[in-house]
Order: C-alpha cells, then structure tokens, then sequence
C-alpha cells in the first residue's frame, strides 16, 4: 500500500496463539483507522499445519476514510514490480479501476465491525456508514449496511461466494431513497442501461434491487446470470427530454409537449434471461392515465 502510512497508540496482550488489541490507531495517507478486537488460532497458521483456521473479531472505526486514494494506491502498488512506491497526491483522486478477481481466503474466519464518520467513494461523500461483515468458508456476507450521502440514504445486504476461481456468486439487496435519477445513474451507471427511460423522470426517487449473480473473474456481472426484482417508486415528478416519449405527448396532445408531471410512480419488474420485464403500472400523466409494460433486452 505505497501510501504513507503511520501505526501509532498501539497496545494489546500477545501470547503465542492470540492476539488482543485494545488500541491501534492507523494513518494511511488521508484515511485514518482504530482497530481494536482480537485475532486467533495464529500459532497453527503461522507453523503451517494443514487446515488451520485463522480467526478475527474485529472493530474498525474512522473519521475519515478516503476509498478513491486506498483503491488507487492498490493499483500504483500492484504494478510496481516490487519496486518503491509512495504515493502522496492522490488525495483528490476519482479512481476508476479495472478490478481483479478478489478471493476470500478459505482459513479464516472474521467477524468485523464498520463504523465510519465520513467515507469519500468516486464524486460521492458518505456519512454514517456501519456495516457488519462475516466471512466464512470462502464467502462473506454483508449486513445491516447503511449510510447517509447528499445523494439518499442507503441500504445494502449482500454477500460474495468465491468457491472456486470458476464459481464465484454474488447477491445483494441495495435501496436508495430520495435519490434523483441523475444520481442514481452516477451511483450505479449500469441502472442507464437497465432502464435507459428513467433519466427522463426529474424528481426525487426511491429506488430497491434484490438480485443474484455470477461473476466473472474481472468482477464483472455475467448479465445472462442476473435474477432479482427491481422496485422505483417517486411522488411529484416530472417528464423531460423524454425522446420516444415526447412523440406520446404530441399524438395525446398534451398541454404542455415538453414537460410531464406525474403524481405518483410506481414501478416494479423482474430481471430473467437477460432481460427486465416491467409490470404493468398506471402512470398519470398531464390529463390522462395511461397503463404500461414492457421488456428491455439487456
């Protein structure tokens, strides 16, 4: 991690088989990190004996964690050839990375705990974060993960199976709340693709997508594995630049051609065969209400 990095207040109790760490305070470059919980089992692993297990239980809180500065370093450090790297100027950074196939070690055991005052990812700040992870047997689940950010609110459970370098299986259930479709899009880009017609909707969003994948082994979804339900609901928004649509308003004559207010929205549909079926859904419209459905290909 070519970052400069700094261990200080450290103290615990170390005995040939456990350690106890009541303080640990870390600095790497603008992130800071207090670690305090326990590690076990280190004398089978550390000697080598076949099948021993690894375990943590761990408590990591920060003020400030700058994800776009750690996953650029990862990066820088990775393709250093061994050579010295540090990295000081990447504080400002918005990474935008190829990833690789990350495996969960199958001889540990962990139970950690996040807390995080303020947390920058790609142009988005977080505030808020807690999340309970665990992992097991080359899995690990994500729990009770939530947030706040000028964006929504978030909320995610999900978990990540590495079985294999072949098998590997994600799934996750994320909602956003009062979240613009601009942002939405800018959090999740793949939501454009999925259901491109949204951008046209201004107004704030409450959006939920339960799903189960495979992965390949650059992390990418392999969209022809993707199953979940996908739920948008909004209230007081409006239609704009809406392309197709527009050619809609025109045939209905609505009164005004170019902007739409809908009351209510709600929509609900079901990701299979790489495709996504809406449901239908009354959507009112200017004068009219007006019942939709459809399927978009992937």
């Amino acid at each position: 991690l070519p970052l400069q990095n700094t261990i200080s207040n450290f103290s615990g109790e170390l005995t040939d088989d456990r350690l106890d760490i009541s303080s640990l305070n870390l600095n790497s470059g603008s992130s800071d990190l207090s670690i305090y919980g326990s590690l076990l089992g280190l004398r089978p692993v550390l000697t080598g004996r076949a099948r021993s297990m690894f375990y943590a239980v761990l408590n990591l809180r920060s003020k400030m964690l700058n994800a776009n500065e750690i996953l650029a370093a990862i990066n820088a450090g990775g393709s250093a050839s061994g050579e010295a790297v540090i990295i000081d100027t990447l504080e400002n950074a918005e990474e935008q990375l190829d990833y690789s196939l990350i495996v969960v070690p199958g001889n540990l055991n962990a139970n950690v705990t996040i807390d995080l005052d303020s947390v920058r990812y790609s142009s988005i700040g977080l505030s808020g974060f807690h999340s309970d992870i665990k992992m097991r047997e080359r899995c690990l689940q994500i729990a009770n993960t939530a947030a706040a950010s000028p964006l929504g609110n978030l909320a995610l459970d999900a978990f990540y199976s590495t079985v294999t370098k072949s098998d590997i299986n994600a799934g996750f259930n994320v909602r956003l709340d009062a979240v613009t479709a601009d942002h939405l899009i800018e959090v999740v880009p793949a939501i454009d693709s999925l259901v491109p017609m949204l951008k046209s909707f201004k107004g704030n969003l409450d959006c939920q997508l339960t799903a189960t994948t495979q992965l390949d082994t650059m992390m990418n979804i392999v969209m022809p594995s993707l199953d979940g339900v996908l739920k948008i609901n909004g209230k007081n928004l409006r239609v704009e630049d809406a392309g197709d649509l527009r050619k809609i308003t025109r045939l209905l004559l609505f009164k005004n051609k170019n902007i739409g207010n809908i009351g209510n929205l709600y929509v609900n549909g079901m990701i299979h065969d790489n495709k996504l079926e809406i449901f239908p859904f009354i959507l009112s419209v200017d004068r009219y209400e007006i019942a939709m459905s459809g399927i978009q290909g992937f």
